[in-house]
């Protein structure tokens, strides 16, 4: 039986060789091509994010509720940096991550974050999926004065079941008439959570305690979030805040809103002082205007956003001097 060989040149095998090399240097810089292209698709959706939810803040409103619709899986990145030197309200960073296709692996990280220092985003997690649209709540914060917007973000696959909340708070729920939140006949699922008001929410729920002195607290995952109600008609935007949002989250927030405060009692002291005595009788404003920047500072350079129920009720005590001397001979607000 004959053995038949095969004999192959220097220059076939040179040209093999060469060959492999080029097309694993074609599949290597595609790969880069296709994560580069990632890459932008991710830095726009997380920019696009960003500017439309500049339209759904408050304006005159009360609240508003929108829904933002996104063509492909979406992954929602919140970063919150709280107060630095040079940056005193510190920075709310968004990013984007589009899931890929051709089964390749989901980075949620690999877009480039859009930084904001005049917005105050709240999210589930520091990273909120949705895989149709994301759905939107802005809440004004006015303590005694306008702060900021509180927007509220969530996925489109989240439900959440309200029971017996108070008759304004259900009001509110169905006047906005929010996707995915229910007041009654609520739907059952592991993707429901619970929010019950004035008793304990087991397996899983938060609780909500609204209390008489303007202030509550919510117990969810083990953790106690306090809040003070927002004056003016829209109360709550501080409840709804840490009823839709992770914890930590909450608490830094809460903290950058707080310095914020403080910065602009700065505004309204000089704007007191420039009206001069004949608007407020013995320097009430000025005083209680002091007052209210020393809490506010306080609860900012804290870790833990308002900490307790006695930080909060002097929280809303100092905001209600401020807009009791307020109603002297000259509105500052």
């Amino acid at each position: 039986m004959s053995k038949r060989g095969y004999e192959f040149s220097f220059a076939w095998i040179f040209t093999l060789f060469i060959g492999a090399a080029v097309i694993a240097a074609a599949i290597m810089i595609a790969t880069q091509i296709v994560g580069m292209k990632q890459a932008e698709r991710d830095a726009a959706r997380g920019l696009e994010i960003g500017v439309l939810l500049t339209p759904v803040e408050t304006a005159l409103e009360d609240a508003r509720f929108a829904k933002i619709i996104v063509p492909d899986e979406t992954i929602l990145f919140n970063e919150v940096r709280e107060e630095r030197p040079g940056n005193p309200f510190g920075s709310q960073r968004i990013g984007a991550s589009i899931k890929p296709g051709f089964n390749a692996e989901w980075k949620p990280l690999s877009g480039v974050q859009s930084t904001f220092h005049n917005k105050y985003i709240f999210t589930p997690t520091n990273e909120t999926y949705a895989e149709e649209s994301f759905y939107v709540l802005a809440k004004p914060l006015k303590l005694p004065f306008k702060i900021a917007d509180l927007i509220i973000i969530w996925g489109g696959q989240e439900k959440f079941c309200f029971t017996n909340p108070p008759v304004e708070v259900k009001a509110e729920l169905l006047e906005l008439n929010m996707t995915n939140i229910y007041v009654s006949n609520c739907p059952t699922g592991p993707e429901v959570r619970n929010i019950c008001f004035g008793t304990t929410c087991g397996g899983g729920g938060i609780s909500v305690a609204i209390n008489s002195d303007h202030t509550g607290k919510i117990v969810k995952d083990g953790k106690t979030l306090h809040y003070v109600e927002s004056f003016g008609t829209d109360r709550y935007g501080l409840m709804y805040a840490a009823i839709f949002s992770d914890p930590e989250i909450y608490e830094r927030q809460v903290s950058r809103l707080m310095a914020h405060a403080g910065k602009l009692e700065e505004i309204y002291q000089r704007k007191a002082n420039s009206f001069g005595s004949s608007c407020y009788s013995s320097n009430a404003m000025s005083t209680a205007l002091g007052n209210y920047k020393s809490h506010t500072e306080s609860i900012a350079s804290g870790s833990g956003g308002i900490s307790t129920a006695t930080e909060a009720r002097n929280l809303f005590a100092k905001a209600e001097g401020v807009n009791n001397a307020n109603a002297g001979a000259c509105l500052l607000f």
